[in-house]
């Protein structure tokens, strides 16, 4: 019986030897098949001491992992670490284009709001809408003497006095009612020339012309500042109309007329020829991620 006790306590020491990691070869240093045969040890000690062991020895490689300085951004060494790295590269490419710390076009939200297709096409209807009620109106003074481009584009007291004196209190009346309509008419255009402007800019963006974003950018205040001087027009013709035939209203509404034209045909063509340049750049896209594939 002392014999038997005295050779599995030498067997212990020995498996002792052979799975602590502090006297083994290496941590989790595997168990020869001799020494098992040797010790005659049952099947629930040996597991047990496995398992001891096998704890202690994660416990230790855990305490190492987290002492272990990496150089880089999430390198990992093998398949694992390629995939993490590969990731983050990735993961930064397209934060690219939705990340607000990239520098992006200065455009007001109200402008980007207007961009909106949706919205655009609200804006284009209520322009539209406008522009045809004041047909009526541009009619009955052409019918009593000078257009409304004539009187727009008078510049002198005296061209002034004359179209008033011609058109009568019929065309003076008829003029009213333009400027009446003209108020949401130029609010509806200028809006939707700075939406489509600030379309092509986001549109730009995402198809990576940041020259075109840029532009549309500056392009996406033309239509503003056109309804801005024609807001100014219609000012210095409503004190014409009131009796102020005197400068410098008639020449304002002289020079706000070729102002305002330049501008709004301006946005206008930018905001067209940028919706086309960006279409075919979007539309050929999947065909290139296609061919890539």
């Amino acid at each position: 019986m002392g014999d038997e006790l005295h050779v599995e306590d030498e067997g212990l020491a020995i498996l002792g030897e052979a799975l602590h990691p502090l006297v083994g070869q290496r941590p989790g240093a595997r168990l020869q098949g001799s020494v098992g045969v040797e010790v005659g040890l049952g099947g629930g000690e040996l597991l047990g001491a496995l398992g001891h062991v096998v704890l202690e020895d994660s416990e230790e490689e855990v305490g190492l992992a987290v002492e272990v300085r990496v150089d880089g951004a999430m390198r990992v060494a093998g398949p694992l670490g390629y995939l993490l790295h590969r990731g983050a590269v990735v993961a930064a490419a397209r934060e690219h284009d939705t990340n607000p710390s990239v520098k992006q076009a200065a455009i007001p939200q109200l402008f980007r709001a207007a961009g909106a297709k949706r919205r655009l096409w609200m804006l284009a209807a209520l322009t539209l809408l406008f522009g045809a009620a004041m047909l009526p109106a541009m009619r009955t003074m052409g019918d009593h003497g000078a257009s409304l481009i004539a009187f727009e584009s008078a510049g002198t007291v005296s061209r002034s006095q004359e179209i008033l004196t011609e058109w009568g209190d019929a065309g003076k009346t008829a003029m009213w009612w333009q400027l009446g309509l003209d108020l949401p008419f130029l609010i509806g255009y200028g809006l939707f020339l700075a939406g489509a402007c600030a379309a092509v800019a986001r549109r730009a963006r995402e198809a990576g012309k940041p020259r075109l974003e840029q532009a549309a950018a500056v392009l996406v205040w033309f239509g503003p500042l056109a309804a801005a001087g024609d807001f100014l027009q219609n000012v210095s013709l409503a004190l014409v109309l009131e009796g102020h035939v005197v400068q410098p209203w008639p020449r304002i509404a002289a020079l706000a007329n070729p102002t305002t034209t330049s501008l709004t045909v301006s946005a206008g063509l930018f905001a067209l020829c940028g919706a086309l340049a960006t279409r075919r750049r979007r539309s050929a896209a999947p065909v290139q991620e296609g061919e890539t594939e």
